[in-house]
């Protein structure tokens, strides 16, 4: 029974040994899409994957549903909407609202048919809106400049379809302006930028508020978002950091130039934009990549709430310029208990694949590797691996859950080895 003991301890040991180092991580890459409109777009709202909605000047409005294949306008009938739209909500592919400001005067417009009719639900000729978010398909909050010194807080408690002051509405200096697309809730807690280097707080649902200074920021605050885990950025021409959920910050130097107009997180990741560029950082904003650079100005970039893994999104600006995230899951699977002769790249399998395939490839010396994936058009859409690995044997699983359907190319570059493959995603 011993010698039984014995032998089965060494070989679990041998299978311990040999187990394959399994990690995970998400690629993200950028793509242009076609807007069909060269009218400034001022804000952008992503439902899903699949739905997303933006708007601008002159009341443009447009939607998609197909992921941005195609984006429709939104807006066929003129003459409800006037002035430029600078914000907007919407929860699903026919329900959206609009706050826009035309001269002197800020309203809200609400449709449920997906654009084809709106109807205004709110006018005033002060306190412009500024941000409006919708807490569920019931309730939503609103929040403009002040009025007789009080924030413009407006709440509806019967789908957007009316709204109403707030009896607890914060005290502020009519001199202050609330600025577009800085509104964050994500219940208890709502936050949006000031004009003068300040972030309003509430963490118990719009009962109380107090404000808080982001020296280092600039004057208005353009962008502001506070994660789960209490990492705050709030940025208009520079950038000011928070860690302990937006009652402190300090001045924090990022990259690039000009004013930071939308900033994103999940997890310990951050993405904020600045110019015509988009930088990323894996590690709550200490350190920034530059992640993708746009052809004009980006005004605006929107990721849906509801993802719980890899991220997707996207961003608008100047000339109508619309840009879509889009990522994918790699999973590796580092097997050095055998060292390969060779370099070699083999077919992913299963091939077609949907939503997953698995790349493997033979390394005979240690080095850097690169594994990427693109499109039939050449437009890089996946880093899968791009590191010093040891010689082994590797798998990687690739998952184009948020690619359309077609044809893809893979390749692999170790120390002076290149090959590519095809395969084919089908959906």
């Amino acid at each position: 029974m011993k010698k039984h003991l014995s032998v089965l301890l060494i070989l679990s040991a041998i299978c311990t040994i040999s187990q394959p180092t399994l990690s995970q991580d998400c690629s993200y890459s950028w793509s242009p899409q076609n807007s069909g409109t060269t009218r400034l777009l001022y804000t952008c709202k992503a439902v899903n994957e699949l739905v997303s909605w933006t708007a601008g000047a002159n009341a443009t409005v447009l939607r998609t549903t197909d992921g941005g294949i195609n984006w429709l306008n939104a807006n066929p009938n003129p003459g409800i909407i006037t002035g430029d739209v600078r914000n907007m909500e919407a929860i699903d592919a026919n329900t959206a609202w609009v706050t826009t400001e035309s001269q002197m005067s800020t309203a809200i417009y609400k449709t449920t048919d997906g654009g084809d009719s709106w109807i205004q639900v709110y006018s005033n000729t002060e306190g412009f809106i500024k941000g409006i978010r919708m807490t569920d398909f019931t309730n939503g909050i609103a929040v403009g400049s002040p009025i007789s010194n009080f924030w413009n807080i407006l709440l509806t408690t019967d789908g957007g379809s009316t709204w109403q002051l707030s009896p607890n509405r914060p005290a502020a200096n009519n001199i202050h302006q609330a600025v577009h697309n800085s509104l964050q809730i994500s219940l208890p807690n709502i936050y949006w930028g000031t004009s003068f280097t300040s972030i309003f707080r509430s963490t118990d649902g719009g009962l109380t508020y107090t404000e808080h200074e982001t020296p280092g920021a600039g004057i208005y605050i353009f962008s502001l978002f506070i994660n789960s885990g209490g990492i705050g950025l709030a940025a208009a021409t520079a950038m000011s950091r928070s860690t302990d959920g937006g009652i402190t910050f300090q001045a924090h130097s990022v990259p690039g130039a000009g004013n930071i107009n939308g900033i994103e997180s999940f997890g310990n990741n951050f993405w904020y934009i600045r110019g015509e560029k988009i930088f990323h950082s894996t590690d709550d904003g200490l350190s920034w990549i530059d992640e993708y650079t746009a052809p004009s100005t980006l005004t605006h970039m929107d990721f849906p709430d509801n993802l719980s893994e890899c991220q997707m999104g996207w961003a608008v600006g100047y000339g109508g310029t619309i840009h879509k995230m889009t990522s994918s899951t790699v999973t590796s699977v580092d097997n050095q208990s055998e060292t390969p002769q060779v370099y070699e790249l083999a077919q992913n399998y299963p091939n077609p694949f949907n939503p997953s395939t698995v790349i493997s490839y033979l390394l005979p010396v240690t080095g850097n590797v690169t594994l990427k994936v693109y499109d039939i058009l050449g437009n890089e859409v996946a880093t899968l691996v791009n590191e010093e690995k040891q010689a082994g044997i590797f798998e990687v699983e690739f998952i184009g859950k948020n690619l359309p359907s077609g044809l893809y190319f893979y390749t692999l570059s170790a120390s002076g080895f290149s090959e590519a493959k095809k395969m084919i995603l089908l959906k």
